[in-house]
């Protein structure tokens, strides 16, 4: 993970959320006026058909009078679809503000750009790697060092526990063991002997 580019991110994530903010009050008016016009042109065909009725005129079939690609259950249909569409965008704006409020104050980089924290994801628990897995993150923190840049592993990866029970530890219990069994011996005995 590159920190320079996580902390771009999260710099760059208020200015997107202000953006989707003024993308989706625009998509609103946008769709408030549709609707508004979708209303008048139903207004219309109302009065027009109660002027032809006027008029003793037949009554048509409304929707054999409009072509395919138009009419109001169309215009409807367009209208429905774009309120389901900002309504998600909205609840996706409303995600996004709650992650930027979370974030808030959180830095990868220090600001000044001289300091920086790389996170590194193993797989496995840290206590389950291999040595030489530890070892190569490591060499590679290392490599990095010589290029005039300060790399500190942190204690989890410098630290190997894997050596935890080596073969002093094992002779070390079995010694215990064997003391304890010789003593409790000894009490046992001396309890029968009264």
């Amino acid at each position: 993970m590159d920190p320079f580019a996580t902390q771009a991110q999260l710099d760059k994530a208020a200015a997107d959320l202000a953006a989707g903010k003024e993308q989706s009050a625009a998509g609103k008016a946008q769709l408030e006026k549709s609707a508004a016009e979708l209303a008048a042109g139903k207004a219309q065909l109302a009065a027009a058909e109660q002027q032809m009725t006027a008029a003793g005129m037949p009554r048509c079939d409304r929707a054999a009078a409009w072509p395919a690609e138009g009419g109001p259950r169309r215009g409807q249909a367009k209208l429905d679809a774009g309120t389901k569409e900002l309504e998600a965008g909205e609840a996706q704006l409303a995600l996004g503000a709650r992650q930027l409020e979370a974030s808030q104050g959180l830095r990868f980089v220090s600001e000044d750009g001289k300091a920086a924290i790389a996170q590194v994801q193993f797989k496995t628990s840290i206590n389950g790697l291999d040595p030489e897995v530890r070892q190569e993150v490591q060499d590679i923190v290392g490599e990095v060092s010589a290029a005039d840049v300060t790399a500190l592993p942190s204690k989890e990866i410098s630290e190997d526990i894997s050596e935890l029970f080596g073969t002093a530890e094992i002779i070390g219990i079995a010694v215990a063991a064997l003391v304890l069994i010789i003593m409790l011996g000894t009490l046992i005995a001396a309890a029968f002997r009264c």
